[in-house]
């Protein structure tokens, strides 16, 4: 995961995300990780994987795209921390574990949740 500051990346972090990694999130359930342009929509330090950004998945075109299939889309998508009483250690990405998430470590987690502020664009690419 990148982190950018006026168009330079200024931090990476090693991610993992949905347990069906491959493709864009289709529908509820499907454990797969959103792609396209997002943005933060909730800041949550009270999450149930340690602290989370709440991203604003599903956009109108997922929303869309799913009625057309007549899918319910799913929604809940965040980039968190480590599930609350779990430590997957520093090398969490090497499995993904997530139901659609992007995961970092918590100490990560408390860098990122510090720096962003509400509707901070988010943009996830395979």
């Amino acid at each position: 995961m990148l982190i950018y500051e006026k168009k330079r990346v200024v931090r990476t972090f090693n991610a993992a995300v949905g347990q069906n990694p491959v493709g864009h999130k289709q529908q509820q359930g499907d454990k797969r990780t959103p792609e396209g342009r997002y943005f933060v929509i909730y800041k949550n330090s009270q999450s149930s994987a340690y602290k989370s950004l709440k991203i604003s998945y599903p956009n109108r075109a997922d929303r869309i795209a799913a009625q057309k299939r007549g899918q319910d889309p799913g929604g809940d998508i965040c980039i968190h921390g480590f599930l609350n009483g779990h430590d997957f250690g520093p090398d969490h990405y090497l499995a993904n574990w997530t139901w659609g998430c992007v995961a970092v470590t918590n100490a990560e987690m408390d860098e990122i949740f510090a720096k962003t502020r509400l509707r901070t664009p988010v943009i996830i690419y395979p």
